[in-house]
């Protein structure tokens, strides 16, 4: 007697997978085939897509205008079917979303690619789209724009540079100091500033190095000491004048 063997299938490969018809790259826009692919990632084998509009328009990359035209399409030629709504609970409270349902459209893709007598590797595409078209391809949707399917242009950004001070270190400026030949204590002009949370007035210091140079102006009336001579490290080159 022959002994029965069932093999149950735990690979999970459908996780990680999703399968297309060849039908479906042969017969639609780039558009109208990302929103197929992502509703039918979302929906997996035996389940349904219940995702919002705006979180499945960010998903594909689109407007929701955009969506709306591809949804429309894939209602008209049944490759997806619409079940109702649904309620999801969300940040902003409980919303009602359309559920839809994938359609098995295996028989469809093999009778076509069949009939034709033809491989789906011999269908030229051009532009993303196949010559062969079903009637109606495309058809304007109530309340969508024809001009949603054009690419969206990137708004204008201006970026700003950051102007952050930065507090020097007291080796940084009595570097400056010895540069610049003054007399003025480098220690006493950190710990004046850092008592004041680096302000001048009320506002926040942009430039320490013209601080210096105020103080070397209202020191001038003062006894000069006798300046040390300067050893300009590389990194302090640059404030030469």
């Amino acid at each position: 007697m022959q002994q029965k063997m069932e093999i149950q299938d735990g690979s999970n490969d459908k996780k990680y997978f999703t399968i297309i018809p060849n039908y479906i790259l042969n017969h639609s826009t780039m558009w109208d085939r990302e929103v197929y692919i992502q509703m039918k990632r979302i929906a997996g084998e035996d389940g349904t897509c219940w995702t919002s509009q705006k979180t499945l328009s960010s998903q594909c990359g689109i407007s929701v205008n955009r969506l709306k035209k591809s949804l429309g399409y894939l209602l008209e030629h049944k490759w997806i079917k619409g079940i109702g709504t649904k309620r999801v609970y969300t940040a902003g409270g409980t919303q009602q979303v359309n559920e839809y349902k994938i359609a098995d459209l295996w028989k469809i893709n093999i009778n076509f690619y069949e009939d034709k007598g033809v491989s789906p590797d011999d269908i030229p595409l051009t532009k993303g789209v196949s010559p062969i078209e079903p009637k109606g391809y495309h058809q304007t949707i109530k309340g969508v724009s024809p001009d949603d399917d054009k690419e969206e242009p990137l708004k204008n950004i201006t970026i700003k540079k950051s102007r952050n001070f930065v507090p020097p270190s007291l080796a940084e400026v009595k570097d400056y100091c010895l540069i610049r030949k003054n007399s003025i204590d480098a220690e006493q002009f950190i710990d004046f500033y850092e008592s004041k949370g680096w302000l001048v007035g009320k506002t926040s210091m942009k430039d320490w190095r013209a601080s210096v140079r105020t103080w070397e102006k209202r020191d001038r009336q003062s006894p000069q000491k006798v300046a040390e001579k300067a050893i300009i490290p590389n990194y302090a080159k640059d404030w030469v004048k």
